[in-house]
């Protein structure tokens, strides 16, 4: 019976340790969320700047901006909280992920240099080089279920 309780105790101990641990990684999956969808409208931006829809002079912000993006989302998805929109397969593929992650935010820094240098040709020309968002998320992002 002692060894029963002793069990009990420990178990219980266990679970309530992990209760932090579960509130981290919602706050952490929310956290990438956040980033993703900030980044979502910043490329919106961009895309209504390139199209001559609003003054396209914030060009080379809002690639600096998706770039940056790509800063946090690398330290968002450092620790392994699976769940939410992100595939485990981030982290069983973590070099893959990470070099993705890593080369948009240099094809975002490229499109804002040339901007910044007021060659919005030059930048319209690297934007494709930026935008492959879709291309990591087929293979990292869970479906909509919609």
């Amino acid at each position: 019976m002692k060894t029963f309780v002793t069990l009990l105790g420990a178990t219980a101990v266990a679970a309530m340790l992990s209760v932090p641990a579960l509130a981290d990684d919602k706050a952490t999956i929310d956290y990438r969320i956040n980033i993703m969808k900030a980044m979502g409208a910043q490329a919106a931006g961009l895309g209504a700047a390139m199209q001559g829809k609003v003054p396209n002079d914030n060009i080379g912000l809002h690639a600096r901006s998706i770039a940056l993006g790509m800063k946090q989302s690398m330290k968002a998805f450092e620790s392994k909280a699976v769940g939410g929109t992100s595939k485990g397969e981030i982290w069983d593929n973590w070099k893959d992920f990470s070099d993705r992650l890593a080369k948009l935010e240099a094809a975002a820094v490229v499109v804002a240099d040339l901007a910044d240098k007021g060659d919005k040709a030059g930048a319209q020309a690297k934007i494709r080089d930026m935008l492959t968002c879709k291309s990591c998320h087929d293979v990292y992002r869970v479906p909509d279920q919609k």
